[in-house]
């Protein structure tokens, strides 16, 4: 395995949650839905450090992506609120990720999402807490129909 990561070696996600490819960074929608619209930006090269990211890398991070990312969120899930978290404990790759939060519930396709933690940190959140598979894929199809 190339540097023993799961960002590196696995596919860069499931094709069917894709949210949208970058020069530099991919986005796709996190397994783990508790928080409807929750994504992962993660960089396309292998480092672990953010302060290691070159000026092209940051640029288009924060110029592009997480703009296009943000107004594709509020524009499908209207969240009240958005939080950002680059940790790097268990997948030692440089990501970021994208958590929407919502003061109240939101329905999509017939699924209500609650923000159980809403005023609160995200964590601890149901890290057991699942969809089917169709739904998470509508999720990155509606974010990459409105970016």
């Amino acid at each position: 395995m190339k540097n023993d990561c799961l960002f590196c070696d696995g596919p860069d996600g499931i094709e069917e949650d894709l949210v949208k490819r970058y020069k530099n960074w991919t986005v796709f929608v996190n397994l783990n839905q508790q928080y409807l619209g929750r994504c992962i930006v993660k960089l396309n090269r292998h480092i672990v450090d953010f302060f290691e990211i070159t000026e092209a890398e940051r640029k288009e991070l924060f110029e592009t992506v997480i703009p296009e990312l943000k107004g594709a969120l509020e524009r499908s899930f209207e969240p009240d609120l958005f939080n950002y978290a680059s940790l790097g404990n268990c997948v030692r790759h440089l990501h970021l990720h994208v958590i929407p939060r919502y003061k109240d519930e939101r329905e999509f396709r017939g699924v209500v999402f609650r923000d159980r933690n809403w005023n609160s940190d995200y964590k601890p959140y149901n890290k057991n807490f699942e969809i089917s598979e169709e739904l998470r894929h509508s999720i990155a199809t509606e974010l990459r129909n409105s970016i």
